[in-house]
């Protein structure tokens, strides 16, 4: 994924168990901090879960142990475009006619735009469709063209629980850097 944004200012794509590259292996919650607070696109590789109970419990699992929604709303969020690969990140309950869940979460911290699957991944299928999707996005297709052809590429299970939310982000600039939104 991160050679698809190599010299692309602002742009990586920290991970957590198996990303290489600009990656962070095994984040903790601080990287995943530093990330959201430094750079325009943030990806998540992580386990997740959602909880309908209580959706604001919601986590990531990184290296340090899980990251709920809570959590995330304590730190600094710059990013414009945040890439959650986890099973159910996408999920949300409805609570007083406000929809909960990480997506959603990331939406209303700042994030104009959140990809993230609605229900549980094999490993094997992010890990296919990430890099198409990033390297459509970093070609310049907005967010949903990126995702829609990623996934036509992928005959991988589950391909198309990955849902697009919020504005079209789209890489702005050169072949060199990564404007802002």
């Amino acid at each position: 994924m991160s050679s698809a944004w190599d010299g692309a200012a602002g742009a990586a794509p920290p991970g957590a168990p198996g990303a290489g590259g600009h990656g962070i292996p095994h984040a903790t919650a601080a990287e995943l901090g530093e990330a959201l607070a430094g750079h325009d696109v943030v990806h998540v590789a992580a386990h997740g879960s959602h909880r309908s109970d209580s959706p604001m419990f919601s986590s990531l699992w990184l290296a340090d142990g899980p990251v709920s929604l809570a959590d995330l709303e304590q730190l600094r969020h710059g990013a414009s475009h945040v890439v959650v690969s986890a099973c159910e990140a996408g999920r949300s309950r409805s609570r007083g006619g406000a929809a909960l869940g990480l997506a959603s979460g990331l939406l209303s911290l700042g994030a104009a735009s959140v990809v993230a699957s609605v229900c549980r991944v094999p490993d094997e299928t992010a890990a296919d469709l990430m890099p198409r999707y990033h390297a459509h996005l970093s070609s310049g297709l907005p967010v949903d063209e990126a995702l829609a052809a990623a996934v036509e590429a992928c005959d991988l299970p589950l391909a198309g629980s990955f849902v697009a939310w919020g504005s079209p982000w789209r890489r702005r600039g050169s072949a060199t850097g990564c404007g802002g939104t």
